[in-house]
């Protein structure tokens, strides 16, 4: 699968400058690739997500991507940012916050058809795109006549009740 942004993308918007400040960042840059592709995973899942209400995802590389690549990695930093920091919340005048609340506003815009995105692919933005058609097979394999016996049960019925109560415990 691919993916709107790569480790290298959220090691840049975590501490700019190039690969010498990522190693000596005492930031989520300095993790693994695949720790940091482990948040880039869990960010695409959540940016489709929200695309996908109006959008079939994923999006391929076009006029969106550019916004998406900074929504991804903008979500990809705050969740690396939380696994470096061992879920220790981070102070909402953090940089790394302030830009995952403004990816998720900008989201959330997308989901809601306030913020149309130049894709070529189905749905225009402006409605959400209904679920794939699936054919569903409905099988019910009980052939007994639960439904066709009176509702009334008759006179052997209730003895059958009553002898059954007797012997519960």
């Amino acid at each position: 699968m691919a993916y709107y942004c790569v480790p290298d993308d959220v090691r840049e918007a975590l501490a700019p400058g190039g690969e010498a400040t990522w190693t000596a960042s005492k930031t989520a840059a300095s993790l693994s690739d695949d720790e940091l592709q482990t948040s880039i995973r869990e960010a695409q899942g959540v940016v489709d997500g929200y695309v996908s209400v109006r959008y079939v995802t994923p999006i391929p590389n076009g006029g969106a991507i550019d916004l998406l690549w900074g929504v991804t990695r903008s979500v990809s930093a705050y969740l690396a940012t939380l696994t470096y920091r061992r879920n220790m919340d981070l102070t909402d005048d953090d940089p790394v916050a302030r830009r995952y609340a403004q990816a998720l506003a900008t989201l959330r815009d997308i989901a809601a058809g306030k913020m149309v995105l130049d894709v070529d692919v189905p749905g225009d933005g402006t409605t959400p795109v209904p679920p794939p058609m699936v054919d569903v097979i409905v099988a019910n394999p009980y052939t007994g006549d639960l439904l066709t016996r009176p509702l009334v049960p008759d006179s052997n019925s209730y003895d059958a009740i009553a002898a059954w109560g007797d012997h519960r415990g």
